[in-house]
């Protein structure tokens, strides 16, 4: 597919090009990791000239991290894809996997061997939400008053953090539906 975007760049300036992208999603992916954060992206016709192609070294990066996510990905049954990130817990930072297995359940993962999973399931878990603007955080309370916060990348976030978001901002409603 081919779209029309108008982005700003690292430098404040406005940027507007036709590019091609399987879909809108992996179209802002693109741009984003040009640094080049979309204002508008809107599909064009195939007869549009594509007048802008991200750089190869992009497409290698994103191929080799892909790569790293599925080799360092923990092993666990009926899980969906993670996000490497770093989990910032009161004064403590670790590095890790972020993910969301098939049955809701949260497990980040830390990348020392001496550390232990973190599992949050659905009813342990208040809320999920992100933000901040433009670097995006995702912040999740527990019910025991916790706080655990992911940083989610610049304007958007990747899917696993709209996944967890999604999955427990319904539980939240649900929950409320529930009460009433």
């Amino acid at each position: 597919m081919r779209f029309r975007f108008q982005a700003v760049d690292s430098r404040g300036r406005v940027v507007r090009e036709i590019m091609r992208a399987d879909n809108e999603e992996e179209a802002r992916e693109i741009l984003l990791d040009e640094e080049l954060f979309p204002k508008s992206l809107e599909p064009v016709g195939e007869d549009e000239k594509v007048t802008w192609v991200a750089r190869d070294r992009v497409k290698r990066r994103a191929g080799e991290a892909a790569a790293r996510a599925t080799e360092t990905a923990p092993r666990v049954s009926g899980s969906v894809p993670h996000a490497h990130t770093t989990l910032h817990r009161g004064n403590e930072s670790v590095q890790g996997l972020l993910g969301v297995r098939e049955d809701d359940t949260l497990l980040f993962q830390p990348d020392k061997s001496n550390e232990a999973t973190i599992v949050l399931t659905p009813d342990r878990v208040e809320d999920a939400q992100l933000s901040g603007f433009p670097l995006r955080q995702l912040r999740v309370f527990q019910l025991d008053g916790e706080l655990l916060e992911f940083p989610a990348g610049f304007l958007f976030s990747g899917p696993i953090f709209r996944r967890i978001t999604k999955t427990f901002g319904r539980k939240k409603a649900k929950k409320a539906a529930k009460g009433k």
